[in-house]
């Protein structure tokens, strides 16, 4: 009985480990995104200019 507990728990600690890279991922794509909107300057953008802007970010998290 006891391999039979310690495989579910190696199982179970793999889950953890995917989960966690899955996590580190996303805040990964989280701290891009913030980077590219803290060096945008929304002030000189034109209309056009900014839904592009806000396209090509959208993209770019989706991607991620």
């Amino acid at each position: 009985l006891d391999h039979i507990f310690k495989t579910q728990k190696e199982i179970s600690y793999g889950r953890a480990f995917f989960k966690a890279v899955a996590v580190v991922g996303v805040l990964c794509a989280i701290a891009q995104v913030a980077h590219k909107l803290r060096d945008l300057d929304v002030t000189t953008l034109t209309p056009i200019e900014a839904l592009n802007k806000l396209y090509e970010l959208v993209k770019f998290a989706n991607e991620n």
